[in-house]
């Protein structure tokens, strides 16, 4: 849901320079442990014009990595047991200007999300409705809807963001349950902050052998902007309420003792984070 949440906070702002920054393309890298994420995605504005309308692009590849010790299998297995997950996906995002200080932002999903061989998945439309609005020029608050049809099932998320320019360089941003970010913008080749993210996803068959994963990352970061448009982020933190849950297929499922609302849990613990992030990325508050 998360890069969903960008795409929209991001480019609903675009026309009026709110938002402070937009990841044209980037590659992002978590490192926790029992679990690991990569995702390389792109943000591609297809259609705009001066009365706020925009039609943006928005594909992605992601892959995840969870270890499971092997003694909550039955029987137990020796070792720990690795498995990767992995998907392709796209959403076309609309935004129009209706009335002053009130735009909308309409998003359509559909992404291929597998657990192991690319065969073992399912198709995974969705889609996403918010409404925006600009409070004053330094406030802009949204609300809407985010809706999937997950492997576990649909999937339905009220939103509610900010964009919050808290002075010439302070922001707050972001849409939750998605994303949040305090952003301390010390000169124009660094920046410093903190930032948490919500990702829930899964992979699999729906209904069957999938998983469904939920990670919270919360922690600080330095963006170093090597070239004008071309940053690297270092952040650490935390990941806190963890889960890794597998569907009634799931080979873990066999062990009734694992099991947390009808799914097999397979134990993550919560634990510190490193992410890496190379952007080549547009500041929309640069003059």
């Amino acid at each position: 849901m998360q890069r969903i949440l960008l795409l929209t906070l991001g480019f609903g702002a675009l026309p009026s320079n709110a938002q402070p920054l937009v990841d044209l393309f980037g590659v992002n890298h978590l490192e926790s442990v029992g679990l690991r994420r990569t995702e390389v995605a792109a943000t591609l504005p297809l259609r705009s014009d001066t009365v706020g309308r925009l039609l943006v692009l928005d594909p992605y590849y992601v892959q995840w990595n969870t270890v499971t010790s092997g003694g909550r299998y039955s029987p137990q297995q020796e070792g720990d047991l690795s498995e990767n997950m992995a998907g392709v996906g796209s959403a076309v995002t609309y935004v129009t200007a209706f009335g002053k200080n009130w735009k909308a932002a309409a998003v359509g999903i559909l992404r291929y999300h597998w657990l192991g061989e690319q065969r073992h998945g399912d198709i995974q439309p969705g889609g996403a409705l918010l409404a925006i609005r600009t409070v004053r020029p330094s406030l802009i608050l949204r609300a809407g809807v985010y809706v999937n049809h997950d492997a576990f099932g649909v999937f339905v998320m009220p939103l509610a963001g900010i964009d919050w320019r808290m002075g010439t360089k302070v922001r707050l941003y972001g849409v939750l349950p998605g994303s949040l970010t305090y952003e301390h913008r010390i000169n124009d080749r660094f920046c410093a902050g903190a930032s948490f993210r919500a990702y829930t996803t899964s992979f699999g068959v729906r209904g069957g052998d999938y998983r469904r994963i939920n990670e919270n990352p919360l922690g600080l970061y330095g963006d170093l902007y090597i070239l004008p448009k071309l940053v690297l982020r270092a952040e650490g933190g935390w990941c806190f309420i963890r889960r890794v849950l597998g569907g009634p297929e799931d080979p873990l499922y066999a062990n009734t003792s694992t099991r947390t609302r009808n799914y097999a849990d397979h134990a993550i613990d919560d634990g510190p984070y490193i992410r890496i992030v190379l952007a080549f990325r547009l500041r929309l508050d640069d003059t």
